[in-house]
């Protein structure tokens, strides 16, 4: 098996013109990156990231494994973790709160539209009692016209409620 090294001082990387990775030979290898537990090299047609401890012999001595160093770095990499896991964690949760905060705000909105249109609902259904009575056995009279015309608002209204609860009871879903 052929190799040879070509490193830079101000890189310290390595080129190896073949390496025998896991039963495949891989040319024209290079090392990009490097820690205390692994290796990742490149080569034609793909990568590898390799542990330290289990490295081919070439590489093994260019980057030997130390067991001490790899614990500290592990312990490092698991705080790491566990850090911006908490930090997602505290993230979400605020996300969370916020989106629960629009969704009572939303709740609270809707239930006073809704009592809106309620309210305006019961004035008009009091106000059609008599536009009824004036309007009764007269066809195309002007009274037949403002009955029908609140009669037309009425199921607007009756409409405009139905849509209300509906989104009131998708909010409160969510809220759920």
């Amino acid at each position: 098996m052929a190799f040879a090294v070509a490193a830079t001082a101000a890189e310290d990387k390595v080129l190896l013109e073949s390496l025998k990775i896991g039963g495949t030979e891989v040319k024209n290898v290079r090392v990009k990156d490097v820690t205390p537990t692994h290796v990742t090299v490149y080569y034609d047609g793909g990568a590898s990231q390799l542990k330290r401890e289990d490295l081919p012999p070439e590489l093994k001595k260019l980057y030997p494994y130390n067991a001490e160093e790899a614990a500290v770095f592990e312990k490092k990499q698991a705080e790491q973790r566990k850090k911006n896991t908490e930090e997602t964690r505290k993230r979400q949760e605020q996300l969370s709160q916020e989106r629960k905060a629009a969704l009572q705000k939303q709740e609270l909105t809707i239930q006073a539209k809704l009592s809106e249109l309620q309210r305006e609902l019961d004035k008009l259904n009091r106000e059609m009692d008599p536009m009824r009575a004036k309007a009764q056995g007269k066809k195309r009279s002007a009274a037949r016209q403002e009955l029908d015309m609140a009669r037309d608002k009425k199921r607007e209204l009756i409409r405009s409620i139905d849509e209300q609860k509906d989104m009131l009871a998708k909010v409160r879903k969510q809220l759920n």
